[in-house]
């Protein structure tokens, strides 16, 4: 159900799943009588709302009914107490702090692609982790095996923080935070609230200790520099993946300014092996191979024409970024092993 609370005219509509909250209010175009609060069913009403040309209506609240009324007709839904609909806990000790809508939209929209989701042997990994460190404001979302990371300089608040926000709320906060230009937050031990003119949303914070993420991606360097067209290598992958087995991964050799890309699939006696001219920064020949959606899924990331790989060894973590005007977003992948 949705709280719906009408006071003063105006209309505030508030709904929750027991953790967390979505508050959102609403003014204009609200002429009242009275002051009530009732809960209902929300998903028949948005149906029949949105099935209709009038721009208004008008809710009758009486006798345990709801009722919908514009001037061809009406729809009579049952109302619900209001008292038994979950109470928002709220925090006084928080860390306040406002932040650009547009980059907070963009950590939550990467971040879901990298998050686990419903990983329940590792729940921190189940969300996005906010953190601030010094003069530092970033974000990390991690399933293990990929990773995104991006940072700030930011030194308007002085105290530190370490929350990560549960996945659950990652298109709630997209969505209701669509067009704001400034979000407030307030971060708490077990919630995070985030605010602007007219929505207030309330996230659980997942239990426990978020990895030490910087420990693994150190300062992202390596012996082996790659320098690839983005476009190219998107367009190479999507053949290589026509000729990959059902591990779908790709073997890639970097050597002498080219990469060349192998997938192959022994059981139905089919492969791709193309080459890819590149920039590189090497001595002699490496080889390491990557699962090729995962790949793609960080290529997809990528705003600029040109990627920078950052690599060590086979075994691991390769380093991406974009070039040649790197950002301070970074994204890491595992290699597959291919023994």
């Amino acid at each position: 159900n949705v709280k719906i609370k009408v006071k003063q005219g105006q209309l505030n509509v508030v709904s929750s799943d027991g953790e967390n909250y979505i508050s959102r209010k609403m003014a204009e175009g609200v002429d009242t009588e009275g002051e009530i609060t009732f809960c209902f069913e929300p998903f028949g009403v948005l149906s029949y709302i949105k099935s209709l040309d009038k721009n208004m209506i008008e809710l009758d609240v009486k006798d345990g009914q709801v009722e919908i009324v514009h001037e061809s007709g009406s729809f009579k839904i049952p109302m619900v107490d209001s008292n038994d609909f979950p109470q928002r806990k709220s925090e006084t000790d928080t860390i306040d702090m406002n932040v650009s809508a547009t980059m907070l939209r963009c950590w939550f929209l990467d971040g879901k692609d990298f998050a686990t989701n419903n990983d329940q042997l590792r729940p921190i990994l189940n969300g996005l982790h906010l953190y601030k460190e010094k003069d530092e404001m970033g974000c990390c979302a991690s399933d293990g095996y990929s990773l995104f990371t991006d940072n700030l300089q930011y030194e308007s608040v002085t105290e530190d923080f370490s929350v990560t926000v549960d996945s659950r709320c990652f298109k709630p906060i997209t969505d209701a935070f669509a067009s704001a230009n400034d979000i407030s937050m307030k971060i708490g031990k077990s919630s995070v609230i985030m605010k602007n003119a007219d929505t207030t949303m309330m996230c659980a914070l997942q239990e426990g200790r978020y990895p030490n993420f910087k420990s693994v991606i150190g300062s992202a360097t390596g012996s082996v520099k790659v320098y690839v067209s983005k476009k190219d290598m998107v367009r190479t992958l999507n053949r290589c993946s026509l000729g990959a087995n059902m591990l779908n991964y790709v073997e890639l050799t970097v050597k002498n300014g080219n990469m060349e890309l192998l997938s192959s699939d022994n059981d139905f006696n089919k492969g791709v092996s193309e080459m890819l001219q590149a920039e590189t920064e090497i001595e002699g020949e490496f080889k390491i191979a990557f699962k090729i959606n995962i790949l793609m899924k960080i290529l997809g990331k990528i705003n600029s024409d040109k990627i920078y790989m950052c690599m060590n060894k086979p075994n691991t973590p390769c380093f991406i970024r974009e070039w040649p005007d790197p950002t301070n977003t970074l994204y890491m992948l595992m290699p597959f092993n291919i023994g």
